[in-house]
């Protein structure tokens, strides 16, 4: 349900690398029009790559920049992945790093310890699927 339309009840567009077990990769966007002449924004929300090394990260990014141009995209727009196989095939891909940085505040619900992938912060994943904010 949270996937089947976005807020201007346009759809999102999903693309799928499969293998036997679970999908080996998968990228997920959508186009936000915004602005008078309309700029179109296609939004990378999300890529996720099972692969050894995030080998499919650059076939997953190159679908991706194939569809946007098809819907005559003028930019792209994502947030770079914090591991740093995928944030290179981004910059390899063409991808322009931002001067933006961003803080992540978390608030420890329990007095139980934090795993220890959640201190490592390439282990972490936060994209636009998170909170869609176009």
């Amino acid at each position: 349900a949270r996937f089947a339309g976005t807020i201007e009840a346009d759809p999102y567009h999903t693309f799928v690398l499969p293998s036997p077990s679970k999908p080996a990769g998968i990228v997920m966007l959508r186009i936000a029009a915004r602005g008078r002449p309309a700029l179109r924004q296609a939004v990378l929300m999300d890529v996720a790559d099972s692969s050894p090394g995030k080998r499919l990260t650059p076939a997953l990014l190159s679908a991706a920049t194939d569809w946007a141009a098809g819907q005559r995209a003028d930019a792209i727009v994502a947030l770079e992945p914090t591991a740093a196989a995928e944030a290179a095939a981004f910059r390899k891909q063409g991808f322009l790093r931002s001067p933006e940085r961003y803080a992540l505040l978390v608030k420890p619900t329990s007095f139980r310890p934090l795993p220890a992938g959640f201190r490592d912060p390439a282990q972490w994943r936060f994209a636009f699927a998170e909170h869609d904010a176009f």
